[in-house]
């Protein structure tokens, strides 16, 4: 559970739920008499929102509200809401979802929370994704042994979910986790053992950090270390435990990763903070039909303006491969390259930040396949105004079948404030192009107003 003490804003809104409306009533009428109302925010998203692990936690464009109670000197108290869909999918193949919290804080007893998210496939294009409900309760405690500085969480959550391609049957699931975080007070020593534990059934939409992520009837179990100060040259490494529970029996799955982190001033010439990270993986079974082994080497890369270099670069490599020593079939291999280049400039009173992008990813063996993804940005700000574009192409072939799919996407974002009041104009727009098929052509425009307010006092208080 993250206690968030600053809003974000977004460039993109969907229309706000009634609901919203009733989570704000809820928390004035609650507020007890005599004492100032609640403090309330409505704003736009278009970042990563987290309720829970085990809920909600994801890139998220849309419309978010919060309300904080007075509450007491010790116990502070929050309620949240928030509605929108996933980031980069103007389509709306990964649906739709709402969540919501109400969180607790005391500064002896720790911060609690009741958590509740909510996904719904839109139209044809999720039809694929059943409709789900989780809640959970979390808290944390702080404690202090020696000379360490430890955090104790736990998080129980249930799913119910309605499958619309399995004849509408409903299913029910639950998760379990366990996290203990500790901080060395005498030396830069962090580390964090986690564990969780998954019903068959338990597979929340929302939660997924990553593609290609599950949770369901699995257990798993994990040690993160860290040692170095904040700014400063840093070692990672830790060990992971999972066993999962297929039809075909139990398989069990050790990885083992290591990483080091190098702030910008460690080579003189050139100031660009790198961060390496390796990890080994070994999956099998009791009878041997699953064997596989894969090793992973990432390296990222962030360049500062310098006399060489005008501007900011980022450059991110990824090599995986994947070893099936049972029959070989989903043996591949995969490389990822991304880079990113922007320049700021200034000129009458206005700020310009532009630059191009380009995201590559090749994979032979199993599934081969080739992607190229070329964007640019432009962000423009003024006092009052600022405008952010983007404009990027999409093409992905597969291999043997030589399948070629194009896409085109622009999106446009205006706002402009006066005082408390932000008006913006928000349009996106995606040609998809199949050449072997019929071609798609989509686009959603909108117009969204914010309005900040305080309840019961002055918005500059």
């Amino acid at each position: 559970m993250r206690w968030h003490k600053k809003g974000c804003s977004g460039s993109r809104a969907r229309r706000a739920d009634p609901s919203c409306f009733v989570a704000w009533a809820l928390a004035v009428m609650l507020a007890p008499a005599g004492q100032a109302l609640a403090t309330a925010e409505l704003s736009l998203i278009d970042d990563t929102v987290s309720l829970s692990p085990l809920t909600l936690q994801r890139e998220t464009i849309g419309v978010r509200m919060q309300t904080h109670a007075p509450g007491s000197e010790r116990w502070r108290s929050r309620m949240l809401w928030l509605q929108g869909r996933a980031a980069g999918d103007p389509v709306g193949t990964s649906g739709s979802f709402e969540g919501g919290a109400w969180q607790l804080r005391h500064d002896r007893y720790g911060s609690y929370a009741v958590n509740l998210a909510q996904l719904r496939p839109e139209l044809m294009l999720s039809r694929d994704l059943p409709e789900q409900r989780v809640a959970s309760i979390t808290g944390d405690r702080r404690f202090a042994p020696g000379a360490r500085q430890a955090t104790l969480g736990a998080e129980v959550a249930i799913l119910r979910q309605t499958d619309h391609l399995n004849d509408g049957r409903a299913q029910s699931g639950a998760g379990y986790g366990l996290d203990l975080r500790v901080r060395e007070l005498r030396r830069p020593l962090h580390y964090r053992l986690r564990a969780e534990r998954f019903d068959r059934h338990f597979e929340p939409v929302t939660a997924r950090r990553l593609a290609g992520q599950r949770f369901a009837n699995r257990d798993r179990l994990r040690l993160d270390t860290r040692y170095g100060p904040a700014a400063g040259a840093q070692l990672q490494g830790g060990y992971s435990w999972q066993r999962e529970y297929p039809l075909r029996g139990p398989v069990t799955a050790h990885a083992w990763y290591a990483g080091l982190q190098l702030p910008g001033n460690a080579l003189p010439l050139i100031p660009v903070r790198q961060d390496w990270r390796w990890r080994q993986q070994q999956r099998r079974n009791v009878s041997g039909t699953v064997t596989s082994q894969s090793r992973e080497l990432r390296w990222s890369g962030a360049l500062s303006p310098s006399r060489l270099l005008a501007g900011s670069t980022r450059l991110q490599l990824r090599w995986f491969t994947l070893d099936d020593q049972a029959s070989g079939r989903f043996s591949r291999r995969s490389r990822h390259l991304q880079l990113d280049h922007s320049r700021q400039y200034r000129f009458a009173g206005l700020q310009l930040q532009a630059g191009p992008g380009l995201d590559y990813r090749s994979q032979q063996g199993f599934d081969a396949i080739e992607r190229l993804d070329p964007t640019f940005r432009v962000h423009l700000g003024g006092r009052a105004h600022r405008l952010a574009a983007r404009l990027g192409t999409h093409t992905m072939a597969t291999h043997p079948y030589d399948a070629v799919i194009s896409a085109y996407g622009l999106r446009l974002n205006y706002r402009y404030r006066l005082h408390a009041h932000m008006l913006g104009l928000a349009y996106d727009h995606a040609l998809h192009d199949q050449r072997q098929d019929t071609s798609t052509d989509l686009w959603r425009a909108g117009l969204y107003w914010r309005y900040g307010f305080r309840l019961g006092g002055d918005l500059n208080s």
